[in-house]
């Protein structure tokens, strides 16, 4: 199942991915969302052994709304005049920094 939350137009439809985020949980150990406001770099967490991670847009990144039902949030510090990464270069930089850290023991 897939949410295209860049698409998220209407409170409406961000009840709506935060009750399908809600329910994901059930099947995880924490929600991890990605904002350029997070307090942590995501190289400087551990994530839980099982997540659920919820990516956002390039442009606006997630709603605040689903954030802030996160467990945690991380970002991917910018340099130089770029402000934000293509959505599937964002998604390859974390999910690398967590499957290196299983494969490490970290």
């Amino acid at each position: 199942m897939s949410y295209r939350l860049s698409a998220l137009a209407s409170p409406k439809r961000v009840v709506s991915a935060i009750t399908a985020a809600g329910a994901l949980l059930a099947f995880t150990a924490g929600l991890i969302t990605t904002s350029a406001r997070a307090a942590h770099q995501y190289w400087d967490v551990t994530y839980p052994a099982s997540s659920l991670v919820l990516f956002g847009n390039e442009g606006r990144g997630l709603p605040r709304e689903i954030v802030a039902r996160g467990d945690l949030s991380v970002r991917i510090p910018m340099r130089g005049a770029a402000s934000s990464l293509n959505l599937s270069v964002a998604a390859g930089v974390l999910l690398y920094e967590i499957l290196r850290q299983r494969q490490s023991g970290d």
